[in-house]
């Protein structure tokens, strides 16, 4: 029986996350992606995202600037969710925002989205990507007061597969500290 005053922790992710976030960026990845777009697709499009690599490179960034952001939410010693941004100008742009299939709806998003804002508390704004067939997203980000601005054909990183376009005004938010623990619904 799960814990329902579960404590999960968001925090900065460092060099010994790599491997476990790896992991987890494959299984949210498939989740999400395999039956919008194929499971072939999907494993070309998310091979770059997921690879150890890629995390390695831009925690690394994290590390020397603060215009990079990456963070992991933990249960425990289990990566159960992740985001990564990055400052663009007046504006933070919102690269990933994850979360296991099996700790959805708990409040994980929500708090790994307050802790990016938080963290670029001087941005104007939040925007972002999201496929045009994920519904789910789509809703749950207007929920959170996005507004779709625009649309392409090829969404980054894919051939022909429709993407939008959605950004949400910012009032001055306080920075976030080095870790934040967050009661959430089990």
């Amino acid at each position: 029986m799960k814990n329902p005053n579960m404590t999960f922790v968001v925090r900065r992710c460092g060099v010994g996350d790599i491997s476990s976030l790896s992991d987890l960026l494959k299984v949210c990845w498939h989740a999400t992606y395999d039956q919008m777009i194929g499971r072939d697709q999907a494993a070309q499009a998310g091979r770059h995202l997921h690879s150890k690599f890629n995390l390695g490179l831009w925690i690394a960034r994290s590390f020397l600037s603060r215009e990079s952001t990456v963070l992991v939410t933990t249960r425990g010693d289990e990566p159960v969710g992740y985001a990564m941004a990055q400052r663009d100008g007046s504006e933070t742009i919102l690269y990933s925002l994850y979360v296991h299939p099996d700790w959805q709806r708990k409040g994980i998003g929500s708090a790994l989205l307050d802790a990016v804002i938080a963290d670029h508390a001087d941005a104007k704004a939040i925007r972002l990507e999201v496929l045009k067939d994920n519904a789910s997203a789509i809703a749950w980000y207007q929920a959170k007061g996005f507004e779709s601005y625009g649309e392409t054909k090829f969404a980054t990183g894919t051939s022909d597969v429709a993407a939008m376009y959605m950004d949400k005004k910012l009032a001055r938010a306080w920075p976030m500290p080095a870790a934040l623990s967050v009661r959430c619904k089990a």
